[in-house]
């Protein structure tokens, strides 16, 4: 599945599968960090390792927000390649 598959797919039966789920998040935090969507994102990495685009992990004292969706997403979107997160589309919808 790629990005360009995620446009109209937000079903409850599609959203079930925990791949479809990540690919939703990554999707959603892609669209964050270029602008495509008015959402503050301020954990910015400032590490020499990894893309460019890298975000800094959220720390959680709680399980409920651990799952919630930056704490959820930066880990996976820290191990995309630099080649996944630094190309910008012309179709900001995919």
């Amino acid at each position: 599945m790629t990005l360009s598959h995620l446009q109209g797919h937000y079903s409850a039966q599609y959203m079930e599968n925990p791949h479809n789920r990540l690919v939703a998040r990554l999707y959603m935090m892609y669209r964050i960090q270029y602008g495509l969507i008015d959402v503050s994102s301020e954990h910015k990495s400032h590490s020499l390792r990894g893309h460019p685009m890298m975000l800094q992990q959220i720390r959680t004292r709680v399980k409920p927000y651990e799952a919630s969706f930056f704490p959820a997403t930066v880990t996976p979107w820290n191990r995309l390649p630099a080649s996944a997160v630094t190309v910008r589309r012309q179709n900001a919808n995919f």
